[in-house]
């Protein structure tokens, strides 16, 4: 809503790409580092503790998927589909690379 709000010539155009708005604010203008960060931990804490719904086994904070998904990336590798590895190794031979190494 801000975002479409802020680029009227957008609104209103479904053929232009949406909107984003950034705001950054320093937390110490407010209170001290050590606050800020022991008033987020708190505030992760309850999200945490809200029972999870129906089918769900935890609640998780914005941003945690992705976190555990890099964790686990960084772990185990990313996996393409065989073709797909084909595909690159045969585009990387063709411009005289090689990626053996990686295999």
């Amino acid at each position: 809503m801000l975002g479409g709000a802020l680029a009227p010539n957008r609104a209103y155009n479904p053929e232009l790409p949406g909107c984003a708005v950034l705001v950054g604010i320093d937390a110490t203008t407010f209170q001290s580092l050590d606050e800020y960060e022991e008033s987020a931990d708190l505030y992760l804490e309850r999200i945490k503790d809200v029972p999870p719904a129906l089918g769900f086994s935890e609640v998780l904070w914005p941003g945690e998927p992705e976190q555990r998904s890099r964790q686990q990336r960084l772990r185990d590798g990313i996996q393409i589909p065989e073709a797909t590895w084909e595909e690159l190794v045969e585009t990387a031979t063709s411009v005289g690379l090689s990626i053996s190494a990686v295999q």
